[in-house]
């Protein structure tokens, strides 16, 4: 179809849905009452090592199972973790410290986020909407293989 609109597909997960383009692929009008907005993340490290590849600088850290899914109430998503810091790598650092044999990848935002933790209640804010829950470090009940 020549006339079909093109599919943009640059949405990170858990928001990998395709829209069309120039359009948002999700209501700006949400009940939680502000504009969603789409934040970039670069690539996947491993915890372990992500504080030496991360900047000192502001903003979100997104934290995932290597292998698997986490059961939540309307879905499944390898998504376990959000937060803001004021410092990226020390944020990762912690992170690795408190959790010195998990098995996780992270990832941080790119380009500016001068509310690092407000942006980061955001996402969180809208994974709860979407999945009906928090993200959280599962049990072994809460696993599930993809």
């Amino acid at each position: 179809m020549e006339n079909a609109p093109r599919l943009r597909q640059d949405m990170s997960p858990p928001y990998g849905r395709a829209a069309p383009a120039g359009k948002s692929p999700r209501d700006p009008n949400t009940p939680l009452g502000y504009p969603r907005q789409v934040m970039k993340f670069g690539p996947w490290h491993p915890l372990s090592t992500a504080a030496e590849l991360l900047p000192p600088a502001p903003g979100v850290l997104q934290v995932r199972l290597r292998e698997g899914l986490v059961r939540y109430p309307r879905g499944k998503s390898a998504m376990i973790h959000y937060a803001g810091a004021a410092d990226l790598s020390r944020l990762a650092a912690s992170l690795a410290a408190s959790n010195p044999a998990a098995p996780w990848l992270c990832r941080a935002s790119v380009g500016a986020c001068t509310e690092p933790m407000r942006a980061a209640a955001r996402l969180l804010a809208e994974f709860d909407e979407r999945f009906g829950a928090c993200p959280k470090i599962p049990g072994p009940e809460d696993m599930v293989e993809r």
